[in-house]
């Protein structure tokens, strides 16, 4: 019978099929500056691992690799907050602007919405059938 491959070890010309950048190299990934997606995959799929400087690159160091094949997700967890504590302060005070400023966008959108929603124009619009597609938007996120 034929034997199964338990672990990929992905090198930087590596082509991912899978997850968000399906049909990119490693090194394209690292390339858009996203070293955060290649330690999910590290700590999360089980039969992917990265060669010796791969895995410096992404910032993980001896003290955070782990037996593959296998997960460990609470260890990408504290890789993670261990990194942001690192950061330069003034990376980290963007980053917090950014996220700060997407909460703030979807919570001002949820509120424009919901008066859009309930205005006298639109209630009437949808009782005479000319806006049936309306409440369906008010049931979706985004």
């Amino acid at each position: 019978m034929g034997q199964s491959i338990l672990l990929r070890k992905l090198t930087e010309k590596s082509i991912l099929n899978f997850g968000k950048y399906n049909g990119l190299t490693v090194r394209q990934i690292l390339d858009l500056n996203h070293p955060n997606y290649l330690r999910w995959i590290y700590f999360n799929v089980n039969g992917v691992s990265f060669v010796d400087e791969i895995l410096k690159e992404i910032k993980i160091s001896d003290n955070y690799k782990i037996k593959k094949p296998g997960k460990y997700l609470e260890l990408f967890s504290e890789l993670e907050c261990e990194i942001f504590k690192r950061m330069n302060p003034l990376k980290k005070y963007i980053l917090n602007g950014v996220q700060r400023k997407q909460r703030e966008r979807e919570y001002f959108g949820y509120i424009k919405r919901d008066n859009l929603a309930f205005s006298d124009d639109f209630k009437t619009r949808v009782n005479h059938g000319k806006e049936n597609y309306g409440l369906a938007k008010l049931k979706t996120k985004y």
